[in-house]
């Protein structure tokens, strides 16, 4: 074989060798990182070389498919917000988020928001004080009495004082305010029969029928 030749091929067989440690030394990393990553993935000996240098740089945390602390913090958070067995309380919480959520969607044509809408309701009976809305709404007086004053605006509720006590300030619905209930309600109850829609006939009534016993019990 001519000399030129020899060494021609001498350097194509040292390349390849080269180049097939390169590859055993990626395939080699790739595994340890991410043992599902295929052989037409493997990276670069440099890219691998870099990959390593940062890896020892940043710390065991920081390899290829390992989670990060503020991930692996979310997961410990949610575990712990959501038990295996959740309870009366947990479940109801959550069943009314969703509520919420549905009826917001469902009276937004109507610019109207959930908290808004339960307002119109309570003040439906005409003669309620402020402080006795606060108290089924479960809200502080003082954080009550902006959303009752943008609804004075919109002109759906007015307020007046209670002649025997002025210290006490009735809330009532007006005609405006009757028109647009009137409107919403449909839009709720639809919200509610699909958020229901999947349990039986028959489980409907019986978890309504539950709630209502557990309402009494509260009162």
């Amino acid at each position: 074989m001519p000399r030129a030749a020899a060494k021609t091929t001498g350097r194509k067989g040292k390349a390849t060798g080269e180049r097939s440690a390169a590859a055993g030394e990626a395939s080699a990393a790739v595994a340890a990182a991410a043992p599902m990553v295929t052989a037409a993935r493997r990276p670069s000996a440099a890219a691998t070389a870099t990959a390593t240098k940062a890896k020892a740089t940043r710390g065991p945390s920081a390899a290829a498919g390992e989670p990060s602390a503020a991930a692996a913090t979310a997961t410990k958070v949610k575990a712990a917000w959501q038990p295996a067995a959740p309870g009366l309380w947990f479940c109801n919480w959550n069943i009314w988020l969703e509520a919420r959520r549905r009826l917001d969607r469902a009276l937004a044509p109507l610019d109207l928001h959930s908290r808004e809408f339960w307002l119109l309701a309570i003040a439906g009976r005409g003669n309620v004080s402020q402080h006795e809305i606060a108290d089924l709404c479960g809200l502080d007086p003082s954080s009550l009495v902006a959303v009752l004053d943008g609804l004075e605006r919109r002109g759906w509720l007015r307020r007046q004082r209670n002649p025997r006590d002025r210290r006490i300030q009735w809330v009532q619905r007006t005609e405006a305010g009757d028109r647009l209930f009137h409107q919403a309600l449909p839009r709720a109850q639809r919200a509610e029969a699909q958020q229901l829609a999947v349990l039986s006939a028959a489980q409907q009534r019986q978890l309504v029928a539950a709630m209502r016993k557990l309402v009494m019990i509260s009162k």
